[in-house]
């Protein structure tokens, strides 16, 4: 595994960061993961983050980015009060990032 990672793109470079740092840069707020969530629990997400921050998993689960650790902090306590027990968090992976940076222009990562 490295520890450093280069973004370069059209000859310039972008970003020069750990993995987890180009995550940061991305999104500096972490996102949440959760399976089985009940519908009620997931409308009282959505009033928190809004409609937009929330995506449907091809697992059948839900990614949810928040978009400040105060929203992060509201969505995972309604998460555990509405007993929603499959739960994790973390930042971009390194193929969102390249994709966020520099977008796809029809390629496949």
């Amino acid at each position: 595994m490295c520890d450093r990672v280069t973004l370069i793109d059209r000859g310039r470079i972008l970003a020069t960061e750990s993995p987890a740092g180009l995550g940061r840069l991305v999104s500096p707020y972490e996102w949440v993961e959760a399976s089985d969530v009940p519908y009620e629990t997931m409308r009282e997400v959505v009033d928190v983050t809004g409609d937009g921050a929330v995506a449907q998993l091809p697992t059948g689960g839900v990614r949810i980015h928040p978009e400040s650790k105060e929203r992060l902090r509201a969505v995972l306590s309604i998460l555990v009060d509405g007993g929603v027990t499959s739960i994790r968090t973390g930042y971009p992976s390194l193929q969102e990032v390249y994709l966020g940076m520099i977008g796809d222009r029809g390629m496949e990562v």
